[in-house]
């Protein structure tokens, strides 16, 4: 390695890394179909850009999308991925339909192969849990090449679960995220341009922080948002060069279009 061979920087033209974090029926699929929704909330047609590969049934009720079979393995996504790189396609998008689905396949998959399908030898340690994000970390790159060598924007959707934080100056505290391992969310997170968490608002009432006491939840706003500001309470964020005209957005496709 040389100076001569040292790069600039330049601004970053490459389709995003998306990951869509939300509760179940929020109306993902829809979004990473980028289906039109109607007034009563009806997802139209989906996009001929995009192509799904689903771990789990849950988009084949969306009107003209493209998708592969729901995989079991994650050897059969792999090869779904490979099929995209090795062939000639029109598809823009792909969309991985849910990581938490894939999760679990990867936990059974290695604690079977690796532990004498014993589940106590696979948390032991967090020994297994390391072998899945050696393998999903494979995935990804797959999916970065997809993103250099097919200009194919990567999006990624997941329910929502919670993540245990640390924190360095007072108690730790709870955090909503992806429904899966720490280490899992901490590989996609990291990896991803944007990550957005998409959810309905409520109403609290009561509550007392300084004596620790929780609010009750009284209403629930029957709009639906995405957020990509991150906060105490929601791991969200925006990678700088894939900053969005606002932080809060109804969670349409659309909207989200208008925001880039």
């Amino acid at each position: 390695m040389a100076l001569s061979n040292v790069n600039t920087g330049k601004k970053n033209n490459l389709p995003e890394r998306l990951i869509i974090v939300g509760e179940k029926g929020v109306g993902k699929s829809a979004f990473g179909a980028e289906c039109e929704i109607s007034d009563i909330g009806a997802a139209g047609e989906a996009s001929k850009n995009v192509i799904f590969i689903p771990a789990e049934d849950g988009c084949s009720n969306i009107k003209g999308l493209a998708y592969f079979d729901v995989q079991t393995t994650l050897s059969g996504v792999i090869k779904c991925v490979e099929e995209l790189l090795n062939n000639e396609h029109d598809y823009k998008k792909v969309v991985l339909d849910t990581l938490d689905s894939l999760y679990r396949i990867c936990v059974s998959g290695i604690t079977r192969v690796h532990f004498d399908n014993k589940p106590t030898l696979f948390n032991a340690y967090g020994q297994g849990d390391k072998i899945v994000v050696t393998e999903l970390n494979k995935l990804l790159a797959l999916l970065d090449r997809l993103r250099l060598e097919k200009n194919m924007a990567i999006v990624v959707l997941a329910h929502a679960g919670t993540v245990n934080k640390k924190n360095p100056d007072g108690d730790d505290y709870i955090k909503n995220s992806a429904d899966v391992s720490k280490n899992t969310w901490a590989l996609f997170h990291g990896w991803a341009d944007r990550v957005g968490y998409a959810g309905y608002e409520f109403k609290i009432k009561g509550g007392n922080d300084a004596e620790g006491k929780k609010g009750k939840v009284v209403q629930r706003d029957n709009n639906r948002y995405i957020w990509f500001a991150g906060s105490a309470s929601v791991d969200a964020k925006t990678r700088v060069g894939y900053e969005l005209k606002a932080t809060k957005l109804n969670f349409t496709f659309k909207d989200y279009k208008e925001a880039m």
